[in-house]
């Protein structure tokens, strides 16, 4: 499995790359156009309050920016936010009644924001 990844990566490496090239227009054609990706199963983590625990603990021996990280993960598993909903906080989103979170397109098979 783990030659199968490498395999991926660097087909994905190259194909940018000549992309880039092509870009740039070092090269004329992109040689990688007809290459052909493995078939892969997207993964689902299934993030736990134990990971959360951990990266808590973890980001207050830490401080700093990891301590701002680890807040906004858990803002986030707590709200099911996406990571470009958290980014996008400011000083102004915070309410008398709580934080306001502005809310992204779903697909039907991810999780619905609590209302």
């Amino acid at each position: 499995m783990e030659a199968f990844r490498q395999k991926q990566t660097r087909n994905c490496l190259v194909v940018s790359d000549t992309g880039n090239g092509r870009a740039r227009g070092d090269l004329e054609l992109n040689p990688c156009r007809d290459i052909k990706y493995n078939p892969t199963k997207p993964s689902a983590k299934i993030v736990e309050s134990k990971d959360l625990a951990y990266a808590m603990a973890e980001a207050r021996i830490r401080g700093g920016s990891y301590l701002i990280m680890a807040l906004c993960f858990y803002v986030a598993y707590l709200t099911t936010s996406r990571p470009e909903e958290m980014r996008s906080l400011t000083r102004q989103s915070i309410k008398e009644d709580g934080i306001e979170i502005e809310v992204g397109k779903r697909r039907a098979t991810q999780h619905k924001k609590p209302s």
